[in-house]
């Protein structure tokens, strides 16, 4: 053998041993060795710097190194250990919440049979759908869910419809419009099974009888004085009268019940609603106890005329306090959590109950669109203006929503906010949707976003002997006390119908005796024409004064009660002492309902402006404030 044949075995040798080694050859003279456990520390490249660590492969998809994982064995065990724990770690998603606030749609058959036939569900016909709101239990079974549903349309169609309605759950196809007819699970229809169906969407329900008649007939089965159409327009008078006699008849019968005990109540004048406040705290505090009400630094002749005020400027202090927002008469109810924690809502129910108990005369105070909402009814648009929310932002977005003719103009921002207001479906809403997409949000904010607030309020109410519940049930009565939807300011012809004249008595014992109370009785005569003749200058507006500004000054309430006053209030005469040149003012008793009236004034603008200076200057009862000369101002008594 030569040497090149030599050279060229050894070379054919060695190339056959390194392929049939077992040995794992390097691929690569700068590849790294699988086996060697890399240490990842920083190396110096220079001054102060440090090379980070190389990236980490990512591991492949899970299915894949699950499946190399059972079917392999790598020889180092830690590395598959440590890849088969991490592709184990998920994100668990969070517990869901019991209630859910789900609103309902009440589908008709026509509405049903025209999807149907369209394969799309329209919200935007002749009928437009009854909606609603209500809060679904999970843990709700079959008949616990069909109760609650049929609570929620008794409020919708009345009692006796609810009763005897039949309807049928409706599931809406995914990324669709379309409604059918989901197959009953066998348990029935449960909380958990109407939240599946329903999923992010809205609750579809098939009522099978017509909507429409269904809601004719209940109009027709409510009592005419709840109705508004049955009265011409011109002919209002008679449905405030039928509410006036239904609001007495129901509060007559909540004030006639048991009274408590007389409690004596020191109140001071600028801080009415803390005092208050304190003996509604009070361990042994009864709403029918009568409150002996005496104003600190001043004298009474009696209590009825203190305790009318004082209801008066509690609850004037009450429309001003942080638990309420909004222009006056159209008060909204703020969501305060320090008072929400402190029950402060609570207490302001209970406050206006002991008023309503003892003859006040209401708040008159809140939104009416509020208002009915309180009472489970729907509101008119026409009653809520969105310059009613204080909120100026809130304000902007309900002014575009109400302008937005084309529901292609929304801005996104805008579409945020009403989705966050309840309303997820508006990506998918048409224009004609718009009012009813409005209404929706107006009664989350006003309602739905102050729900605390609003149950709260009406716990104070029903800790009253159930007085939320009568309001509740006569809400059309309640509306002109509860809220300043149907207040008026006192007429001259209402006015007048308050006051009785009382004249001098004519003996016939002596002749001079009797010319002189005839002279006396002509000059009291003279002075009522003086004061028919100020009351009309009051209602032409002509005076500094206005009708309520006497109410207050002769009753202490500047509203008549609801069940009015005890009698007429009587109109007397005092006259001038002749010695003193200092000038009396006409005053007041509260409690008896008297105002007196100066003789030989020199007229009616003479009487009107004594009249103004009493009423202006008086600070409390049977309060002496001296006049710049000699005059000796008495203010009511």
């Amino acid at each position: 053998m030569t040497a090149a044949e030599s050279s060229e075995f050894v070379k054919e040798n060695i190339e056959m041993e390194l392929f049939s080694s077992e040995e794992r050859g390097v691929d690569h003279p700068l590849a790294q060795d699988p086996e060697e456990e890399p240490a990842w520390s920083c190396f110096s490249l220079g001054r102060g710097l440090s090379q980070p660590p190389p990236a980490e492969r990512s591991p492949q998809r899970p299915i894949e190194m699950e499946v190399l994982c059972s079917l392999k064995t790598h020889r180092d065990k830690t590395v598959c250990e440590h890849r088969s724990r991490r592709l184990k770690w998920k994100k668990t998603p969070p517990p869901g919440s019991r209630f859910v606030v789900k609103d309902v749609t009440f589908v008709s058959r026509e509405q049903y049979q025209a999807q149907m036939e369209s394969q799309v569900f329209s919200q935007s016909g002749a009928v437009s759908p009854v909606r609603a709101r209500m809060t679904v239990d999970q843990t709700w079974a079959a008949a616990e869910m069909d109760n609650r549903l049929r609570l929620v349309l008794r409020r919708q169609f009345g009692k006796a419809a609810a009763k005897s309605m039949h309807f049928t759950y409706l599931q809406s196809v995914q990324s669709s419009r379309c409604l059918f007819v989901p197959s009953a699970p066998e348990e029935g229809w449960s909380g958990v099974h109407v939240l599946r169906i329903s999923a992010l969407r809205p609750l579809h329900v098939l009522i099978h009888q017509d909507i429409s008649l269904v809601q004719s007939e209940q109009l027709l089965s409510e009592p005419q004085k709840n109705r508004s159409d049955l009265c011409p327009t011109t002919d209002t008078n008679c449905r405030t009268q039928e509410l006036g006699e239904e609001l007495r008849r129901v509060l007559s019968a909540f004030t006639g019940e048991s009274r408590g005990e007389e409690v004596p109540l020191l109140v001071r004048r600028s801080t009415a609603l803390q005092s208050a406040l304190r003996a509604v705290r009070r361990s042994n505090f009864c709403f029918r106890d009568t409150p002996l009400v005496s104003f600190s630094g001043e004298e009474t002749e009696g209590h009825q005329g203190p305790q009318r005020e004082f209801f008066r400027l509690m609850l004037q202090e009450l429309r001003q306090s942080p638990l309420f927002e909004g222009p006056p008469g159209r008060l909204l109810f703020t969501s305060d959590l320090s008072s929400l924690e402190d029950w402060g809502y609570y207490e302001a129910g209970v406050l206006i109950g002991w008023s309503l108990a003892h003859g006040g005369e209401g708040p008159r105070c809140l939104h009416p669109a509020l208002f009915q909402l309180m009472c489970g009814r729907s509101f008119s648009l026409d009653d809520f203006s969105w310059r009613d929310v204080v909120d100026f932002q809130v304000q902007s977005h309900l002014q575009q929503l109400q302008t937005c003719a084309d529901v292609r103009c929304l801005s996104p921002a805008l579409r945020d906010w009403i989705h966050r207001c309840g309303v997820p479906e508006v990506s998918g809403a048409s224009t004609a949707e718009l009012p009813d997409i409005y209404r929706r949000v107006v009664t989350h904010y006003i309602h739905d976003r102050v729900s605390g607030s609003v149950e709260q309020f009406t716990q104070g109410l029903s800790s009253c002997d159930g007085l939320w519940s009568w309001i509740k049930s006569h809400c059309r009565a309640f509306t002109p006390i509860m809220t300043s939807a149907r207040s008026r300011p006192l007429t001259l012809q209402d006015f007048r119908a308050l006051f009785t004249t009382s004249y001098s008595e004519v003996e016939e014992e002596k002749e001079e005796e009797e010319k002189d109370e005839e002279n006396k009785v002509k000059e009291e005569k003279e002075t009522v024409a003086h004061w028919d003749t100020v009351l009309g200058l009051i209602s032409d507006g002509d005076a500094a004064l206005t009708f309520e500004d006497l109410l207050v000054f002769v009753s202490g309430v500047k509203l008549v009660p609801p069940l009015g006053f005890p009698g007429l209030f009587r109109l007397l005469f005092y006259s001038q002492d002749p010695v003193s040149s200092a000038v009396r003012l006409p005053f007041a008793s509260t409690c008896a309902l008297e105002l007196f009236l100066p003789l030989r004034v020199g007229g009616a603008v003479d009487l009107l402006r004594l009249l103004t200076r009493a009423v202006r200057e008086s600070v409390g009862f049977t309060s002496l404030r001296p006049e710049k000369r000699t005059s000796l101002d008495t203010a009511s008594a």
